[in-house]
This record gives structure tokens, sequence and C-alpha cells, in this order.
């Protein structure tokens, strides 16, 4: 439903507001992955797994709830008075050129819904409400094909940045309406019940997911603005674009890892598990991944048409390196989710900040050089160089005969 919606969506705002428009809902985008993140303190894998830990244990869950919407409100508050104070020099970064400022206004007060969206659904997931998860996405997803498709009609580029900022806190009222008697435990937040350990405790959570999730959104926010500058803004709008497509079919290979290798890397205790584990997937489902990525390749012409439009035509010279890179992604990824798994703090950050620089300062070079294909290229060169870094870190597990 995800893939469908968002295939839909992005077909409304290739016809209704281009390549530049593209180009600033890819900045907003961003910007609002930073704000998210900050506004729940990246702790949405933690809330999940201290759910699930205390689900039969009705005191300990109250305590813990409050602790997460005691932090996530102080954060929403601070945050809040940033964007609302920070407004012009927001809109001169996000849009440069044009003045969209009101929509930081906006997002300043309804920021705390969104959180609240964030933290119920995680609670639902660690308590193993699956389906009613399911039902949830599903029901956002057509709400942002709805809201998406009337806002942007009536009111063009304007409708399309108000959908991307309202979306996550109306989430909460679909949550909510769904999971209303799952969620009563919600109601038992209380000051008292603030816990420092829990807060302790999900510091781990915050510090691993906070470091990536405003990294790499301030990386790509800094490359597409050097793109607008450089080359122009229906460029910086193509490689939105292929972006968009590549978030697309990721999306069920990270749902797969997510779901079903990431529970597993986190019950086995030994390297032989691991390795077994890893190897299982490259021998059945990366196989599989590779061959759908060569009928992408080989029908990107008519993906473009159906999905955007013939003003995006020029984007296909991307296609090549974006899905090489993809795949070398996957090849890695999976790897690095046993950083997650065993709380591999220091270790995640280090790479995950070695990618982000990698990112960065390759692309500007490379498209310094060769234009917007060199953002592209310099994607596929730093998942390489960051799977070598990865194979370091783990070079005991997979090449026991040279490191005993």
């Amino acid at each position: 439903m995800k893939l469908f919606t968002g295939l839909a969506t992005s077909k409304i705002i290739a016809v209704f507001v281009g390549p530049t428009g593209m180009a600033f809902l890819g900045n907003l985008k961003n910007l609002q992955n930073v704000v998210n993140n900050f506004s729940t303190a990246g702790l949405e894998k933690g809330v999940i797994r201290y759910a699930s830990e205390y689900k039969n244990k009705r005191e300990r869950l109250n305590s813990f709830v409050s602790t997460l919407f005691f932090i996530g409100f102080c954060i929403c508050f601070l945050l809040g008075i940033v964007l609302y104070f920070g407004r012009v020099w927001l809109n001169e970064l996000i849009f440069p050129g044009r003045d969209f400022s009101y929509i930081f206004k906006i997002l300043a007060f309804i920021l705390p819904l969104g959180m609240l969206n964030v933290f119920c659904v995680a609670v639902l997931t660690g308590i193993g409400e699956f389906k009613k998860v399911i039902v949830i996405n599903i029901l956002g997803n057509i709400l942002n094909l709805l809201l998406i498709g009337i806002l942007v009609w009536q009111f063009g580029l304007d409708g399309a940045l108000l959908t991307f900022i309202i979306l996550p806190s109306a989430l909460l009222f679909v949550t909510l309406a769904m999971a209303n008697k799952k969620l009563k435990l919600l109601s038992s937040f209380r000051l008292r019940n603030v816990s420092g350990i829990f807060g302790k405790n999900l510091s781990h959570y915050a510090l691993m997911t906070l470091i990536s999730s405003i990294t790499f959104p301030v990386v790509f926010l800094m490359v597409r603005n050097f793109i607008i500058a450089e080359i122009g803004t229906e460029e910086a709008g193509y490689w939105e674009a292929i972006s968009r497509i590549s978030n697309y079919y990721l999306l069920f290979i990270m749902s797969f890892l997510s779901l079903y290798i990431l529970p597993q890397m986190a019950a086995t205790d030994t390297d032989s598990g691991f390795r077994k584990i890893v190897f299982d997937f490259y021998r059945t489902v990366l196989p599989i991944f590779g061959v759908g990525l060569l009928l992408i390749y080989f029908l990107r012409a008519p993906i473009i048409h159906i999905v955007f439009s013939k003003e995006f035509l020029p984007m296909e010279k991307l296609f090549k390196w974006q899905l090489f890179g993809d795949f070398i992604r996957v090849t890695v990824i999976v790897i690095t989710y046993q950083l997650h798994a065993k709380k591999m703090v220091w270790k995640f950050i280090l790479s995950d900040l070695f990618l982000a620089g990698m990112t960065y300062f390759l692309s500007i070079f490379l498209i310094s050089r060769i234009g917007l294909q060199g953002v592209t290229v310099a994607y596929a060169i730093t998942w390489a160089l960051y799977g070598l870094v990865i194979l370091f870190i783990f070079r005991r597990v997979f090449f026991q005969r040279f490191f005993p």
C-alpha cells in the first residue's frame, strides 16, 4: 500500500509542481526527518524493545510510558521555539529564493502530535499488536494520498508542503481511533512515574539513532542545495526523483530486515549464528533483489513516464549508478544490523559518521567534475567504502582464519 500510494503521490507532485517543486519538497523532507527524529529523540527502536519486555508488567510499563512522554514533550517544547523564532533562517536554507516561512510556524505548534503518534505506534508494535499497526499504516498511506491530492490540486506547491508537515500529526487521530482500547495505558502518564533509570537505558538508543537520523538528512540537504546553486533547481528535482524510486523498492528490503533479520540477530549469541543469518540472506533474498534491479534498469524510461512525467526524462542517466549503489547498500546493511542488535554504540556511530562524511565530500567533488551524475557515482563508491569499514569491524567473524 505504501508503494502504491507513494507512486501515486509522486505522479501528482510531478504533474502539478514539476522538478523544481520536487527539489523543494526534498529539502523539506530532509528537514522534517531531522525535526521528527529530534522530537522523538530517536527512541522508536528502544520503545519497541522495552514495551515488548514490560507488556505483562503494567506498573513498569506505566513508568516507562511516563518517562517516554516526559522526554518527548520537553524536546518538542524546545524544538518548537527553535522552529518558530528561526523560521526566517530556515526558510532561506530550505527554500532559497522563495518565502514559505509560515510552514515552520505551523510545524512548531503541531510537533507534539507527531511525536505522540510515533510513540503510540511503537508501543503497539512492542506489545505485539501487529495487525493494528499494519492497518494504521495502510490508513495513514491512504490519508497521505487523499491529502496531497486535494491540497496540491487546490494550492499547488503550498499544498504539497502543507501535506508533508500536517500528515505526521494527523496520523495520531488515525492511531487513537484504531487502537484506543490498547492505548489506555497512555492515560497513565504521571510526572511522579518518570524514571531516571528508563531515561538512562533509552539514552543508548537515542545516541545510536540520532547520529544517523540527523546527520544524513543534513548531508542530503547540503548536497541538494549545492546542486541547486551549481547546476539548477530542476536537476536537484531529478536527484530527488531517483531517490524516491530507490526508496520505494528498498522499502521491501528494509521492512524485511527490521521485522525478520534484526530479531534473529538479537536472539543469537554466537558468531556462527550471525554468519548463518547473513549468508542465508545472501543466498535467498539478495539474488531476487539483484534481478529486480536489472528489470528496473531496462524499464527505466517507462517507469519515469508512469511514475513522474516527460519533464523528468533527463534523470534516466542517473539509474545505472543509483541501482548499483543500492545493490551494494543492501549487501552491506544486513551486516550492520548486528550493530543495533548488540548495541555496539560507538562502532555504529563512528561508521555512520564515516558514511555521512564520504557521502558529502565525494558528492561535492564528483558533481563539480562530472555534473549531476556525480551524485549517484558518489553514492555507489561511498557504500562500497563503507562496506570495507563494516567488514573491518567484523573481521574476526568473517575472516576467522586470518584473525583467530
